[in-house]
């Protein structure tokens, strides 16, 4: 079940799942009807309901940052991801941090 939805830098869609796996969307021919899908990122929790990946943001550099509670193996924290998939903990201790 899909929780939260933003657009890359790189112009593919990305979508977090409660499963704790981000998938990647491509529109290679651009007419609006994505050609592919692939995990950019899994592992961030094993169950994230209810509050799961809800707020998903870039920054300049093009890491994905977010923050995830209610998981088993990363909780309250925010995060970054960088393009090539490593997750970093930036904060944590943060109560249900469902948005960025």
């Amino acid at each position: 079940q899909p929780y939260g939805v933003v657009w890359g830098p790189d112009g593919k869609l990305y979508v977090s799942e409660n499963d704790g796996t981000i998938e990647r969307f491509t529109d290679s021919n651009h007419d609006g009807v994505a050609d592919s899908r692939e995990t950019f990122v899994s592992g961030i929790c094993n169950f994230c309901f209810p509050f799961s990946i809800q707020g998903m943001a870039f920054d300049a550099n093009g890491d994905l940052l977010l923050g995830a509670a209610g998981g088993d193996v990363y909780n309250n924290v925010f995060l970054r991801i960088t393009s090539a998939g490593a997750i970093s903990v930036e904060a944590s201790g943060i109560r249900n941090p469902t948005d960025i």
